[in-house]
């Protein structure tokens, strides 16, 4: 039977208080392995991720063919060429975070193994990136210096989480503890993260290019 991910919460919960009214406070509560993918929100959830992919890519074509047509047909000049510069290369930056967030989605799925740790860099890596995202976008909608800057300077924040995260993962598996094939999804997880805030910094250093003609390394 499919049920929501509240109502497995509240099967769990009445199961615990009915074993409680009978005396019996003890117990594990066994959840079976891969139960997520058979959470109907999750594969919905899943589902408007890929959709939202196919839109992407399709979008991002259609912006790439046409600044090339500006290009070819109306040779802009130096400061429009450089705002068509930006839009190319945003667009692209975008479509590969939109490529990444998709294989972390499929990466998640594939997260089987509930025993293994669920580093709490991970999470943090989780909330960064979606900070970096936000904030390069809002640089570039509203060519603001100030918020692009920030946005760089969270890039070090990120890659000292994803090298935490990192060294955890590979000593769990020298270590041999866990499912080898799911601490090596949380690598990937942890290291697609990271590239999408690699992504997020060069939309914001696009955002700083188009104000100074100047892209900074």
């Amino acid at each position: 039977k499919k049920m929501s991910l509240s109502q497995i919460a509240d099967y769990i919960a009445d199961s615990v208080e009915k074993r409680a009214a009978k005396g019996m406070n003890f117990g594990v509560a066994i959840i079976p392995e891969g139960v997520v993918e058979f959470v109907p929100e999750f594969s919905v959830l899943i589902q408007e991720i890929n959709e939202l992919h196919e839109d992407v890519s399709a979008n991002g074509r259609e912006c790439e063919q046409i600044c090339m047509r500006i290009l070819l047909l109306q040779h802009p000049v130096a400061k429009d060429l450089r705002k068509i510069t930006v839009a190319t290369n945003t667009v692209r930056d975008m479509t590969r975070i939109m490529d990444q967030e998709k294989e972390v989605a499929d990466l998640v799925c594939r997260i089987q193994d509930t025993d293994v740790e669920i580093d709490g860099t991970i999470h943090d890596l989780f909330s960064i990136a979606k900070e970096m995202i936000s904030g390069a976008i809002s640089a570039y909608m509203q060519k603001d210096e100030d918020i692009a800057h920030e946005v760089i300077k969270l890039d070090d924040k990120a890659d000292s989480l994803y090298i935490d995260t990192k060294e955890l993962y590979i000593e769990k598996l020298a270590a041999k503890t866990g499912n080898a094939e799911t601490l090596v999804d949380l690598l990937l997880v942890g290291k697609y993260l990271e590239r999408i805030c690699d992504h997020a910094v060069n939309i914001a250093k696009w955002v700083l290019f188009q104000k100074k003609g100047v892209y900074e390394e």
